[in-house]
C-alpha cells in the first residue's frame, strides 16, 4: 500500500506538476495569442490609415489635377449673371465678347454639380474645353527659347532678311517700310523700353486671366524677339525689322514660361483695336475647339489679316499619337500659315507631317538662327517657326501700305504668285518661301 501510496503519491505530484505545466503552457499560449491578435489588429489599424491618406492623396491630386478651365458660349442675346455663377462656385476669367462666352473655373469641390448647372441652363449653347497654347516648336526646329547674345558692333540685317529680299527692298524703296500700318502681336508682350522697339510700340493689353491687363511688358524673350524680326527701327542700333516703320500692338496672352489658355488668345483678340488690320501670333495648339475657330471667323468676316506659326514636329515629352498636322489657330481658314527654312532653304519639317491646310493656305520663311531683339533691351537667338512668322508678318505690313484694301484671299493669292518653289511637296512648303522683293514689284507694277 506504501508502495502503492508512493507510486500513487508519486503519480499525483506527476500528475500535477504535469497540469501545472500544461496549465502554464496554456496561459502562456493564451498571452501569446492575445499578444498576435493585438499586433495583428494593430497592423491592421496602421495600413487601414496608410491606405486612407494614399486615397485622400490620390483624389487631392486628381481633383488638384482636373482642368477646371471651360468656355461656356451663349445661345444669342442670352448669358448667366456672373452673380448667379459666383453663387455656383464658378469663377469667371473672361468676358468673350467676340464669341459672346464667359471663360470660366470651375469649382474644385463639387466640380460635377457646378458643370451639370451650367449644361442644363437654358441659355447656354454648349460648353466648350479651354486648351493650352504654347510658343513651344519641338525637334529640330527650337524649343521658343531665346538664346541671349551680346549687342551687335553695328546696326545689321539678320540673315532671313537677305534671303526674302527685304534688304533689297528697303534699298530701292526707302519709303515702304510700313508706314502708316499697325501689327497686334500676340505673344509673351513686348519690351517697351528697347532702343529699337520703343518708338513703334502704340500700347498693350494683358489678356492672361487673373493678371493686370496694364501689365504687358515680356518676362520671356519671345515676344521681344519677334516683334525685332517685325519692326526694328533703323537707328544705328541693333537689328532692322522686315518693316521697320510698322506700329506694335502687343497683346500679352502667354506667361512667362510661353504658355496660356486658349480663352486667353481670344481674349487678346477681342482686345485688338478696331483700326488694326494685322493679327499675329507665334502660338498654338493641337487640340480643335468651335471657340476658337469662331474667333477666327469672326475676325476673318471683319477682314483682319491673320498671320501664325504652324508650329514643328514633337520628339520630347509628345502626346499619344504624336501630332501629325500644324497648329490651330493656323490650320483654320482664314489664318496664312508660315512654317520654316533654314539657310539653305530647305524647310525644317522633322518628322511631322504639315498636312493639307499647309498646301491651302501656307508659306515658309527663314527660321533657324535668326538674331533680333531680346529682353533689358538686349539681343538673342531664335530658332523655329515662331522666328519664321514675324518675316511674313513684315511682308504683309508691306502688302497693306500698297494695297490698304488687301482681303485675306488677295492677300493669299498675292503670296502664292510670288513665294518660291523650293522644289517640296505643297505640305511641307505650303506656296514656297516668301519673295519680299518679288511680292513688292507685282504690287507696285504701272504705278
Amino acid at each position: 500500500m506504501g508502495r502503492m501510496g508512493r507510486d500513487g503519491g508519486d503519480n499525483q505530484s506527476t500528475g500535477s506538476n504535469q497540469l501545472r505545466l500544461l496549465l502554464g503552457d496554456s496561459r502562456q499560449s493564451v498571452r501569446r495569442k492575445d499578444g498576435a491578435m493585438k499586433h495583428t489588429v494593430w497592423v491592421r489599424w496602421m495600413v487601414s490609415i496608410v491606405i486612407a491618406v494614399i486615397l485622400i492623396g490620390s483624389l487631392a491630386v486628381t481633383a488638384s489635377a482636373e482642368d477646371l478651365r471651360r468656355i461656356v458660349v451663349y445661345h444669342a442675346g442670352m448669358f448667366i449673371d456672373p452673380l448667379v455663377l459666383e453663387a455656383k462656385g464658378i469663377a469667371v476669367l473672361h468676358t468673350l465678347s467676340l464669341i459672346h462666352a464667359d471663360a470660366v473655373a470651375l469649382p474644385p469641390v463639387g466640380t460635377a454639380v457646378a458643370l451639370a448647372f451650367l449644361q442644363n441652363h437654358p441659355a447656354v449653347d454648349r460648353i466648350d474645353g479651354d486648351p493650352e497654347v504654347d510658343m513651344r516648336d519641338d525637334g529640330q526646329s527650337g524649343d521658343g527659347s531665346v538664346t541671349p547674345a551680346s549687342a551687335p558692333v553695328q546696326e545689321f540685317y539678320s540673315w532671313g532678311h537677305y534671303v526674302i529680299g527685304a534688304v533689297d527692298v528697303q534699298a530701292q524703296y526707302p519709303k515702304l517700310g510700313g508706314e502708316g500700318i499697325k501689327v497686334a502681336l500676340i505673344d509673351t508682350g513686348v519690351d517697351r523700353d528697347h532702343p529699337d522697339l520703343k518708338q513703334n510700340i502704340i500700347g498693350g493689353y494683358n489678356s492672361l486671366a487673373g493678371q493686370k491687363p496694364t501689365r504687358w511688358d515680356d518676362d520671356n524673350g519671345h515676344g521681344t524677339h519677334v516683334a525685332g524680326t517685325v519692326a526694328a527701327r533703323l537707328n544705328n542700333l541693333g537689328v532692322i525689322g522686315v518693316a521697320p516703320s510698322v506700329k506694335i500692338y502687343v497683346l500679352k496672352a502667354l506667361d512667362q514660361d510661353g504658355k496660356g489658355r486658349t480663352s486667353d488668345v481670344i481674349d487678346a483678340m477681342g482686345h485688338v483695336p478696331a483700326d488694326i488690320r494685322i493679327i499675329a501670333g507665334s502660338c498654338g495648339t493641337d487640340i480643335d475647339w468651335p471657340s476658337f475657330k469662331d474667333a477666327i471667323s469672326h475676325l476673318s468676316a471683319a477682314g483682319k489679316l491673320m498671320v501664325f506659326s504652324a508650329g514643328n514636329s514633337c520628339t520630347t515629352n509628345c502626346p499619344t499619337p504624336p501630332p501629325t498636322n500644324i497648329k490651330y489657330p493656323a490650320r483654320y481658314q482664314g489664318v496664312i500659315a508660315v512654317g520654316s527654312t533654314g539657310q539653305n532653304d530647305l524647310p525644317v519639317v522633322s518628322d511631322r507631317i504639315l498636312g493639307q491646310e499647309m498646301a491651302d493656305h501656307g508659306v515658309v520663311a527663314p527660321g533657324v538662327n535668326i538674331f533680333s531683339d531680346n529682353l533689358s533691351g538686349g539681343y538673342g537667338w531664335l530658332t523655329g517657326t515662331s522666328a519664321a512668322t514675324p518675316h511674313v508678318i513684315g511682308a504683309v505690313a508691306l502688302a497693306l501700305q500698297l494695297q490698304p484694301n488687301l482681303s485675306y484671299a488677295g492677300l493669299l493669292d498675292l503670296l502664292k504668285q510670288t513665294a518660291k518653289n523650293l522644289g517640296f511637296l505643297p505640305e511641307q512648303q505650303g506656296a514656297g518661301r516668301i519673295d519680299v522683293l518679288k511680292m513688292v514689284q507685282k504690287l507696285t507694277q504701272g504705278q
